[in-house]
C-alpha cells in the first residue's frame, strides 16, 4: 500500500504549471498543498481532492480553477478579494475562505458549485448580502463582516446553520426562508427586535447575546427553540421574560449581563442577584431546566412557584383595594 501510494503521488496529475508565472505564490501552494487523492468524476483518473493554502499570502487565486477536481478548498488567513474563481470548482463540497479582503459574494448569486454542503466567508469585508445559491449548502459562515442589513438574502431550501455573528445588523429581516435551519447566531450585532425574522420551522438554537433587545416581543417566529441565548441585552424588566412562553420547548436560556439581572428593585429574600434572577426568569418559564448554564434545581422550582402564588395573592388584594377605593368615593 505504501509504495502504491507513492506511485500515485508521483503520477496523479497535477495542475499544469506553464501559465502561472505571474502568480508564484499559488503556484508554490499548488506544489506544497494538493492532498488526497481521490477519483475523478468520471472514474477514469486520479486527481488531488484537497488543497490546504491557509495562511499562504495569496492574493490571486484565478488559476485555481483548472483543479477542477478539488472537494475542499482551504484559503484561510490570506489577502484574497476576489472569490469569483471559486464558483468554476463544480465537485466542492467544503470552502474555507475566511479571513481575506473579500467585500462582494456576487459571483455566487448563479448557481454555482451544486456538490457544496459547507462555506466559511467570516472575518471578510462583505457589507452587502447577496442571494447566494448553493444548492446543497448546509452550514455557512458570515460572521465577522460588515453588513448592517441582511435584507436581499432570498433564503436557502437546505441550510442547518448560519451565522451572522459580529455583523453591524439592526435588525432580522431577510432572516428568512430557511425550512431546515436549525442553528442561527446572530450574537453580537446591534438587533433591537425580531421582527421579520419568519419561516425557520425547524430552527433549535438561537444566539441573540450581546444585543440591544429590550422588547422580548416576536418570538412566536421561532417557536420551536430549545435553547436561546440573550445574555448582555437591554432588558430591564423580568416581565418581558413571560413572552417568551410562546416558545413551548425552550428549556435552556442564558439571562446574565441584562439589567434587570442586578435585581435592585426585587425583593431578594436574602438571594444573591444571581439566584434571584434565576427564580424570577422560572417563575416565568417553569419548563426551564439550565439557566445561564447550571441545571435548575428543585428548590429553585418550588422557589419560583412561591413567587409566583404570592405575586398572583398581591395582585389580587391590590386590585380589590383598588375597587373598594372607588366604591367608597361613589
Amino acid at each position: 500500500l505504501a509504495q502504491a501510494a507513492a506511485f500515485f503521488l508521483q503520477s496523479a496529475p497535477r495542475p499544469a504549471m506553464g501559465d502561472y508565472e505571474d502568480d508564484q505564490p499559488l503556484v508554490e501552494c499548488l506544489k506544497e498543498c494538493l492532498t488526497d487523492l481521490d477519483r475523478s468524476v468520471d472514474g477514469k483518473t486520479l486527481v488531488f481532492s484537497t488543497l490546504n493554502g491557509n495562511g499562504k499570502h495569496l492574493s490571486d487565486i484565478a488559476k485555481i480553477e483548472d483543479c477542477t477536481g478539488l472537494r475542499i478548498v482551504l484559503l484561510s488567513d490570506n489577502s484574497i478579494r476576489d472569490a469569483s474563481p471559486l464558483i468554476k470548482l463544480g465537485v466542492a463540497r467544503k470552502i474555507d475562505i475566511s479571513k481575506n479582503q473579500i467585500g462582494s459574494v456576487e459571483c455566487f448569486t448563479e448557481p454555482s458549485l451544486p456538490n457544496l454542503v459547507e462555506i466559511d466567508l467570516s472575518s471578510n469585508s462583505i457589507d452587502t448580502p447577496s442571494p447566494l445559491k448553493f444548492d446543497a449548502i448546509v452550514r455557512m459562515d458570515l460572521s465577522k463582516n460588515r453588513m448592517t442589513t441582511f435584507e436581499g438574502f432570498t433564503g436557502s431550501e437546505t441550510l442547518q446553520y448560519l451565522s451572522l455573528r459580529e455583523n453591524s445588523l439592526a435588525d432580522v429581516k431577510g432572516v428568512a426562508a430557511m425550512p431546515l435551519l436549525k442553528e442561527l447566531d446572530l450574537a453580537q450585532n446591534q438587533i433591537t427586535s425580531l421582527e421579520g425574522l419568519a419561516d425557520v420551522p425547524e430552527l433549535q438554537v438561537l444566539d441573540l447575546g450581546s444585543n440591544l433587545l429590550a422588547d422580548l416581543s416576536f418570538f412566536d417566529a421561532v417557536a420551536t427553540i430549545h435553547t436561546l441565548v440573550l445574555t448582555s441585552n437591554k432588558v430591564d424588566d423580568f416581565e418581558q421574560f413571560k413572552k417568551l412562553r410562546c416558545c413551548p420547548k425552550l428549556r435552556t436560556i442564558s439571562v446574565a449581563g441584562n439589567p434587570c439581572c442586578a435585581c435592585e428593585n426585587v425583593d431578594m429574600a436574602g438571594r444573591t442577584p444571581e439566584q434571584q434572577t434565576r427564580v424570577e426568569v422560572l417563575q416565568h418559564l417553569d419548563r426551564l431546566t439550565v439557566i445561564d448554564g447550571v441545571e435548575v434545581r428543585p428548590e429553585e422550582v418550588a422557589a419560583a412557584k412561591e413567587l409566583r402564588k404570592e405575586r398572583k395573592a398581591a395582585k389580587a388584594a391590590a386590585a380589590a383595594a383598588a375597587e373598594a377605593a372607588a366604591a367608597a368615593e361613589d
